[in-house]
Formats: C-alpha cells, structure tokens, sequence
C-alpha cells in the first residue's frame, strides 16, 4: 500500500483506511480519497516543482534548469487495491525554459507556465504539452504519446517553438530580457506572460499588462504562430477603450499557486482570467474594469494564419455589483482571481477580491453571475450577465494572504475551488445548487500533514466521479466530492434543501490548529464566526470541542487537556465565548470535566497500577469521550472477581468521582463564566452508565459498609444525587422521577447509616436536593438533641423553592402533609404558621388535626372566633374530659382577650363556666384510680346525676355524702329543663333525708319537741341534709335553683314519707329548712318559707 513519504499516515481518527482521507458523515458530508501517486522519481524531488498541470489522464510538473516530467495518471477504482506508482514517466530537458531567480510581484519567483491539451481527433495515447517562460517568452509545444514513454530514447516528431514578442517590451532590447543584469526594467516598467491557457486547439497567453496572445498551431509543418488579440479597426470606441490604455487586463487563469491577493492595486486593476468555451473558437475575458467579455475567433482561408477576433461585451462589474447589494454592504471587486464556466454555459462563477465602499475592508467572494449569448445555440440572444448570488468567503480573516489553487465546473453543475489560507491549510469548496439560482457553499479542510499543500495548476474535474481530482505536494493525488447524507438514494424532486451546517464547524477548526500550531503569531478570527448566528456558532464550537476530546489517548493524556485549554481560550479572547448560552458554556465545562478524569484514570493506570493484572486490560478499553461506559466495565469487572480488587476500585471511583466534583466547583465560574446551577439537558454525568454505577454501589454499601472510607461514600451519594437530578427536566416521565426519588431515599439512607448521628452533610443535600421526607425525618431524629437547631425547618420555608419529585407538592405542603400522617400535630400547627392556607386545607381533611385550627385562628388574632371553635370542639361526642377540660381552659383565656363589652363574649363566658362546672363536677365524682386512667368521656348532666344517685346509695360516709349530694345539686343547676332540673334535685334531698331517715322519723313522731332551737341546730350540723342545707346557702346566689324549698317540698315528701305522721315530718322539716331570721322558739308553728 502506498504511503506518502512526508505524511504516512492519515490523521481521520475514525478511519483505518489510509486511503480514506475523509470519509463521509452527517458532521462532513465529504468524501476525500487517495487514488494516485506521483512517479518515484518525481516524488523525490516534489519540493523543487515550480508549476504543472492536468488534463485528463495526463499530467506535467515543471522543476528547475528547465526539468519537465511527463506521465500518465494511474488512478485505482477500488480503495482496497494497492496504490501503485506510474512506471511509465518521461523527462525531458527544455534548454529555452531555465529561468534566472527573478520574483514577480508578489516576491516570488517566477515559473514557467505549462499546458496541456488534447490533439486533434481526441488522441487519448499522446498529449501536446505547451512550455512558455515567463520573461523571454519562448513558447515551446511537444507532442507527447505514451510510445515516447516507453522508449529509453524518444524522438518526438512533433515539436516547435516561437518566441512571443509582448508588445509593451517593445523599448526593452532582447538583451535585457535574456540577461539577469541589475540594469534590466524594473517589473513595473516591464511586462511578462502570467498565463498559458489551451483548450483543444485553443491557446491562448496572458501578460501582466492584460495583452492577450492568439496562438494558432499548424500541423503540417509543425509551427505555431503568434497574435495580439484585439478588435479590428473598425469596431471603433470599444477598440480604443479595450486597448487605449495601459490599465488592460492580465490573465492569471492557469496560474495555480502564482495566483496571490496581496499584489498592488495596479497590478489587481491589470488582472484578467481566460475561461475557454466548449467550441475551442471562443472565450471569456473576466477583469475588474470590463467585466465579463465574449471573444469569438474567426479564421478565413484566404488570411492565412490571421484570426478575426470580434468582442461582446456580457456586463460590468461595478455597475452589476451596485444593483445586486445593499447599500449597508456595497463593495466594489479590485481583482477576479478565477473563473470558470458551467457545464451548461449558463453561469460564470468567479472568485474575486473586492472592498467595501464604506470601511475599505477586503474580502473574499464567489460571484454566480447568469450570462446570454454565450453557446451556439443562445448565440442569437443578446449577450446579458446578471449577479444571482455574491457568496462572502467569511472564513478567510487575512483575504489578501489566500492563494486560489483551482476552480472546476463538474457536469452535474457542482463547482469545486481549492484554496490556501495565511497558515497553508488547504480547504476545498464547493458551490452546490440549492433550487432556482440559489446555490450554498460547502467545505471542508484538507488534512494538513497528508496534503500540506497542492502542486500548481493541478486541478480538474474528475473522471470517475462529479467530483475533483487534484495532486497534493505529498506526492499524492486525490479525489474530493461533496456528499451529502440527504441526497443519497433520493430523486432530485424529493431531495431536502442542503444547509449550512457544518462549515462554521471547519472554518473554527481551522482557526484552532493554526493558532495551536504557531501560538507566537495571532491568528485573526474568521469573520464568517463573528457574523455566525449565535445558536449556529455555539453548535460549531461544542462539536470542535468534541472533535478534540475524541482525539485523547491515555499514554499522551495531558495533550487532550491541553487542547481543550487552549481552545476555551482561544475562542474567549476571540470574543466568541460570550456568544455561548448557559447551556453551551455547561457542555465545555462537561468535556473539560469528562477529559480531566480521562487524565486522571490514565494516571493511574499508567503508574501506579501499571503491574496490576487487569491494569492492561482496563486501560485499553479507556476512552476520553466514553468515561462513563469505561468506569461501569472496571465495575463489573471487580463483581465478577467477588469484589477481589475492591481496594484498586475505590481508589478509582474515589479519583473519578473527586475530580468530577472538583473541577466542577472549581472551573464552573471562574473558567467557564457559568452563572446558573445547571444544564437544561444532561452532561456525561447523568450518562445511564455511570447511574447504573452509582446506584449499584450504593445498594452493594447498605450491607457491606464496613471498611469502606466515609469519604468515598460522601463522594458516590453526591455524585448520585447529582447525577440524577440533572438527568431529570419538566418532560421526564414518572418512572424517572421515582427512581431519582429512589436513589434519594437510598443515598440518604446510605448516608446516615455511617455517619453515626453527624447528619449535617444529609441534612445540606436534602435540601439541595428537595428531598422532603429526608428532612423531616433528620428535623425529627434530631429535635431532642443539643444539635436540634441545626435540624431545624423553620428557616427553610423562606428558602426552599420547587417541589418534591415523588408528591409535588412544595416545601410548606410536604412538611405539613408529612406531620400530619404521623399524627405529629403539635409539628403540624407548629409549621403551619409558615403557610396558613396549607394548613387550612390539611385540617379541611383531617378530623383530628381539625379540633386544632383555633390555634391559628389565635394567631391571626380572631380571638372571638377562636373561642367559639374551642366550644364547638368541646360538644364532639368523642371528645373526653380531660380535653374538655383543656379546650374550655383555651376557650376562657381567649374569650378574655375579646372585648368585654361584646355581647357575643359575654355570653360566651357564661357558656364556658357552665361547661367548667360540669367538668369539675365529673372530676369530682371520679375516684382516683379512674382519673388515673386514660382520659374518661364526658359524661351529660343526666348521666351525672344518676352517678351521684348509684353513690349516694353506696356511701356511708355522711362527709363523702354531703359532697356527692352538693354535686348533685351543682348539676342540676345546668339541666335546661326546668321539670326535669326540679324531679332530679328532689331526687337528691330525698335521698339525702333517707340517709338520717330514722332520726327524721323520730323527731317527727315527738312533733319536735319543746325545744325547736336545738332540734334545728342539731338537724343542720348532724344529717346529710342539714349539712347539705348549710352549703347550698354558703353559696345561695349560685344554688338558690336547686335549694330546698315549698317549690319541691311535696315532691320530696312523696319520696320519703307516706301519709302516716305526715303532717308533723313536714313541720319538723320545715323548722329545719327555714330560714334563721324566721324560727319561733315557742311554737311548734313553722313561718312559711
């Protein structure tokens, strides 16, 4: 296989092809193949070439002291064919073309000016080969036939030379031009030939003064005949305008890598390009000042070797250029560079250098212009040229320093142009049509170290497919063609509109090596990347980047870094960075990030763990764009061996995981100028891989921690978390989000089972994260302890914002609903407070945090309504004494806070010492042992009652009776019955006069006696109902209800006594009952009471 001996090797990473210099994809939609080789010795001596050409299967390469090579092309249809090197070559020594070291100028030495052409009866087998030097103007033909290759001493039959005489040399002596003396004119006084053009039996010369030269070859005899083109006499103004001054055009058309912008104003007024027509008759003029001129030859028989050469002129320039552009962007063309026709002679594409009117800046352009009249069959038509497209070359900062190489029109109406910036990177375009007149620019730059430059004037279409051959100065020759990915297989009226992407990519990557390559000399940025739209620029940018982490090896890892570093700062101080949004700022900061623990892993591998036996194995499957992938094998590779080599793996992961987190923290702002907190689409980070990494680890821990540094655990459940959330965006499904809320739970799980209460690290990525439950269950954990304000969720509620990925409520909803279903509602009124609307909604769906919602109501100041809830509260069936007790406590603090002049308050306090009574009433009923127990339910006034009876009947006690008699009566007091209130309280004196019922008897059988004092005083102070008696009137305003009284007098009586000695029972009774003030010592007659 063939191997250029200056590049050897193809530079494509992602081609093992060598022949393959580029091969196509949806990035670069180019093919670039190597398909010939240059004779060995021409090969030998490729940098000394001066010029050369192609023409079909023919090439020629001119070297010093007049050495001309001549050999067939040998290109190879199938790539996977050995590339072989044409045996068949012939040199030749052409004493008339040595050439002294004079420069032109552009200060480089001239050379001799070479072409080819096929002779007459389209001869494939022999070539005429035209040699003209520079300066004296020799011009020497040699027909050339593949015989005269084969022989050791050819003789050529077919040879002749003549000597051009350049009528602007006219006062400068054939001396002067053959001697290199220093007296000879100086270039601008002086005229020399700057182009050779042939086409079939078409040659034409050129001069740097624009003098055209028709020469017309003889056959028989062999000679050539030389001709000043121009218009005959009478074609009046047009011939003294064309030729009536010396700003006449000069041709630079075959000129390939003499022709170079930075000649001088009057040098670019004096450029004129050839373009051959099909008929071998006619030609194209193309200069700045006339535009685009149509010469038809004429040859009469009668004139001998005398040509008539008639001018048509197509249209100006100048006055095309100012109706085509807009008034913001006039400019004005100083030189045409090239040109050449359409296959189907309907357009002239020229590459020209113009200025802008206003600024004078220099630019480089593709004009498209349509022309008439220039076929046989539009011949008729008037001969017309309108602009359709002027193509800005933005790509070139330093448009004076490009050298075109070639320009070629191809059948299937693609233009392919070679080109040669400031830093010698070759780049070849091509002008595709996009529908209608529209046509779009293609690129794509030529591997430096294959083809560091193009040999001259070898350039054409090429035969095999509708691309472009041409021969690099390697030493190899190659064919380019633009294919795009969309147009494969489809029809011509279904094929999609051909954009733009990519070339922004090309022009950038350029721009980079140049720079990177020569960092001593400041590279201008392409003005195509300062005009680039904003979203186009940044894709350019992330895919250069990418392009040069792909580039990484692990044994020169620290170059891929570098690299990396280099660009970021290339295009910051090209003021291209600030174009970049957020987004594209964090896809650099990922590349750099996935490169630096490239590096790192490299490291490792390289030394110290080079003598590990899985190291060769583990580092060759290390990738600089695969990190992810990478770490997760070396996972399954230590599960396979049982967790053998687990300590080499920690040191691994911990390295990773450490300089993921670092760099990030580190380079996020002050390198990368990165503002928000994340990407809004994934990084290399959230790659499923290293998910699956991270979350295989973490379960693996939950059983197997022991020995495992913290710090590595802190580091796998922050890259976790990480790597989760970000990975998450508004359109992830819902088994996404559970299995962020998984790796939330298990982290944080993981997390707290080794940090042996030291939870502030959970604590921070519960909140960083959002993860809710988190939170309040380390708030909780932690509230008794001495560090239960750093738990604390108070302060979070002002500072948490989003919602928790499994419930999606917020903060204040999370928290609250989280209380509330561990029925924690002391928590849950606590951090209500924070959120009152979530509280209220949460108490609208819970019965037992509802009894609560005074609380807020207090602190919002609605003391009235609170009030009002705490009695609505204490009228629930299920409610017991005790929270009775507490809810009317509440109630009666916060009824004080009303206004004591508000009606409703006052009525409420009435309520609400009612209430307290019967609770203290209940209490008192109650033994100890029963209070002891859980809270007892509260019991109505009727179920007191009938309490007080059953203890009545039981105790024996006159203490305990007078008591449980007084609570009795205390009761009825809040019975609103009144029938009802006065059955119950006779009830009571009844049973309280049976207690004594023996002594009441007694005395009421002696009719009471002589002594009605005593037996009062002793009734009072020795029965239950005396003693009752003399409480109820110790507080008469509150029991005069209940008092013993005629109202219930019969009622009692009934009760306890029948007929018999009823009489006097009521008159002891009522000597008894009445009141002190009313008591008649001598009478057993009773004041009625």
């Amino acid at each position: 296989m063939f191997s250029s001996p200056r590049s050897p090797n193809n530079s494509n990473q992602n081609n093992n092809n060598k022949r393959q210099l580029i091969r196509p994809s949806n990035n670069i939609p180019w093919s670039v193949d190597v398909v010939s080789a240059v004779p060995g010795p021409v090969a030998d001596i490729l940098e000394t070439a001066l010029s050369g050409a192609t023409h079909k299967k023919w090439s020629c390469l001119a070297f010093p002291k007049g050495i001309f090579y001549v050999w067939q092309i040998q290109q190879t249809s199938n790539l996977e064919e050995g590339l072989q090197r044409p045996k068949e070559y012939l040199k030749l020594y052409l004493p008339d073309l040595v050439l002294s070291e004079e420069v032109d100028e552009q200060g480089r030495q001239k050379s001799p000016l070479v072409a080819l052409s096929t002779p007459l009866g389209d001869d494939r087998d022999s070539v005429h080969l035209y040699a003209l030097h520079p300066t004296s103007g020799w011009l020497v033909l040699r027909k050339i036939s593949r015989r005269d290759m084969r022989s050791k001493i050819p003789i050529m039959t077919h040879t002749a030379k003549t000597r051009i005489q350049d009528i602007r040399n006219d006062n400068i002596s054939d001396s002067d031009i053959d001697s290199d003396s220093d007296d000879m004119a100086t270039t601008e006084e002086r005229s020399y030939f700057r182009s050779l053009t042939c086409y079939k039996s078409m040659v034409v010369v050129g001069t740097s003064k624009g003098d055209l030269y028709w020469i017309t070859h003889i056959a028989v005899p062999v000679s050539l005949h030389v001709q000043n083109v121009k218009a005959q006499e009478n074609s009046g103004f047009f011939t003294h305008f064309f030729y009536g001054s010396s700003s006449a055009n000069n041709n630079n058309n075959n000129l390939a890598g003499n022709t170079d912008l930075s000649s001088s104003d009057v040098a670019a007024s004096n450029s004129t390009v050839v373009v051959p027509l099909s008929n071998g008759t006619k030609f194209l003029a193309v200069s700045k000042s006339l535009g685009v001129v149509r010469w038809t030859t004429e040859l009469p028989i009668a004139s001998g070797h005398h040509a008539i050469f008639t001018p048509t002129q197509l249209g100006n320039f100048n006055e095309t250029m100012t109706l085509s552009s807009s008034s913001e962007d006039d400019w004005k063309v100083q030189e045409v560079l090239r040109a050449v026709i359409s296959i189907d002679n309907r357009f002239v594409h020229c590459i020209v250098r113009g200025t802008i009117v206003e600024s004078g800046e220099s630019r480089l352009y593709w004009i498209v212009a349509r022309v008439n009249g220039i076929s046989d069959i539009d011949e008729k038509k008037d001969a017309t040229m309108m602009i359709v497209r002027s193509h800005w070359l933005s790509r070139f900062a330093l448009p004076d320093q490009v050298r075109v190489l070639g320009l070629v029109s191809c059948e299937n109406e693609t233009v392919y142009a070679a080109l040669s910036d400031a830093n010698n990177s070759v780049i070849v375009m091509a002008l595709v049509p996009g529908g209608e007149d529209d046509h779009i620019i293609k690129e794509v730059d030529l591997p430096r170290r294959e083809v560091p430059n193009l040999l001259p004037n070898m350039m054409e279409q090429d035969m095999v497919t509708y691309g472009c051959y041409m021969v690099a100065s390697s030493g190899i020759g190659m064919r380019a063609r633009f294919t795009p990915q969309q147009l494969i297989g489809q029809s011509p009226s279904k094929r999609a509109r051909i954009g733009n992407d990519g070339i922004l990519g090309q022009h950038l990557r350029s721009h980079f090596w140049a720079s990177y390559q020569d960092p001593t000399v400041d590279k201008p940025i392409p003005p195509s990347l300062h005009q680039a739209e904003p979203a186009d620029l940044e894709l350019a940018i992330i895919q250069i980047g990418a392009e040069l982490q792909q580039k990484g090896d692990p044994s020169s890892y620290s170059i891929s870094i570098e690299w990396h570093k280099s660009f970021v700062k290339l295009i910051k101080e090209g003021g291209l960075y600030r174009c970049l949004s957020e987004d594209g700022k964090w896809k650099l900061l990922g590349i750099g990030q996935e490169l630096h623990v490239f590096g790192e892993m490299s490291q490792l591998l390289l030394h110290k763990y080079k003598h590990q036996e899985d190291a060769d194995e583990w580092q060759a499957g290390l990738q600089s764009h695969s990190i992810a992938d990478w770490l997760r094998s070396v996972q399954k590779s230590v599960e396979r061996s049982r967790w053998l080599h687990s300590e080499i793996w920690y040191d691994i992961l911990g390295t990773a995981l450490s300089t993921i987190l670092i760099f990030r923290e580190d380079n996020a702002r002050s390198v990368y100028d990165i503002a928000s907190e994340r990407c809004s689409e994934p990084l290399w980070i959230s790659h499923l891989s290293l998910q699956e990494l991270l979350n295989r680890q973490i379960k693996y821990w939950q059983t197997n921690h022991q020995d495992v540094p913290l710090e590595l655990i802190e580091l796998v459940v922050k890259t976790a978390l990480l790597s989760y959330n970000e990975s998450l965006s508004p359109s992830s499904s819902v088994e996404e989000r559970m299995g962020f809320v998984q790796i939330q739970k298990s982290s944080i799980s993981l997390l707290r089972l080794v940090s042996d209460g030291n939870d502030e690290l959970a604590f921070d990525l519960c909140k960083q994260y959002r993860y809710f439950d988190g939170l309040c269950e380390l708030s909780v954990a932690h509230e008794k302890k001495r560090d239960a304000l750093s738990y604390a969720l108070d302060p979070l509620f002002d500072t948490i914002e989003g919602n928790d990925s499994r419930s999606g409520w917020s903060f204040p909803q999370h928290v609250l609903q989280w209380h509330s279903d561990r029925e924690l509602y002391g928590q849950v009124i606590n951090y209500g407070r924070h959120s009152i609307s979530d509280l209220n909604r949460i108490m609208d769906k819970n019965n037992q945090l509802r009894q609560y919602r005074w609380i807020p109501i207090i602190r919002q100041g609605y003391f009235g309504q609170a009030t009002g809830m705490l009695l609505d509260n204490c009228g629930k069936e299920d409610n017991g004494l005790r929270s009775n007790q507490w809810a009317l406590s509440m109630a009666k603090l916060t009824n004080k806070l009303v206004p004591a002049q508000n009606q409703q308050a006052q009525d409420q306090q009435r309520k609400i010492e009612r209430q307290l009574e019967l609770v203290d009433a209940q209490q008192m009923l109650l033994d100890d042992a029963q209070m002891q127990e859980k809270d007892q339910p509260m019991m109505q006034p009727d179920e007191l009652i009938e309490l007080v009876m059953k203890k009545l009947e039981n105790s024996f006690d006159q203490e305990d009776r007078v008591r449980l008699a007084f609570v009795g009566l205390t009761v009825c007091n809040f019975i609103d019955d009144e029938k009802v209130a006065m059955e119950q309280t006779s009830r009571i004196w009844a049973e309280c006069l049976l207690s004594d019922g023996a002594q009441w008897t007694e005395w009421a059988s002696e009719g009471g006696g002589s002594d009605l004092a005593w037996l009062r005083e002793n009734a009072l102070s020795s029965t239950v109902f005396g003693r009752l008696l003399v409480e109820c009137r110790k507080d008469e305003k509150n029991m005069n209800k209940v008092m013993y009284g005629r109202d219930i007098e019969t009622s009692v009586l009934n009760r306890v006594q029948g007929d018999d000695n009823r009489e006097s029972f009521t008159r002891v009774l009522r000597t008894v009952a009445a009141p002190d003030d009313s008591i008649q010592v001598e009478s057993l007659m009773v004041s009625s009471f």
